[in-house]
């Protein structure tokens, strides 16, 4: 379930508030994205390929204005995702 909040900060002339605003829940279905978009990645590392998510879509740029996936050199090191306990 994921609760969207729509608070906001006001300025007053004591400084900032804080305004509470309505709550919505939703209830979220499928792999989390930042765990999918790791896997896509080292999937994609594994055989070689071009990641899914291109350096187009993401912020992390290197100075070259790529996303570094092109230096990733195969290390022979497993890597294993597990949920936090």
């Amino acid at each position: 379930m994921v609760r969207m909040v729509a608070n906001r900060h006001v300025e007053t002339p004591a400084g900032w508030q804080g305004a509470g605003g309505a709550v919505e829940s939703l209830k979220a279905s499928g792999p989390e994205p930042l765990r999918r978009e790791i896997e896509l990645f080292l999937d994609a590392a594994a055989r070689h390929t071009r990641p899914a998510v291109g350096r187009a879509r993401g912020p992390g740029r290197d100075a070259r204005g790529g996303s570094g996936a092109a230096v990733v050199r195969p290390s022979g090191a497993a890597v294993t995702l597990a949920e936090a306990s």
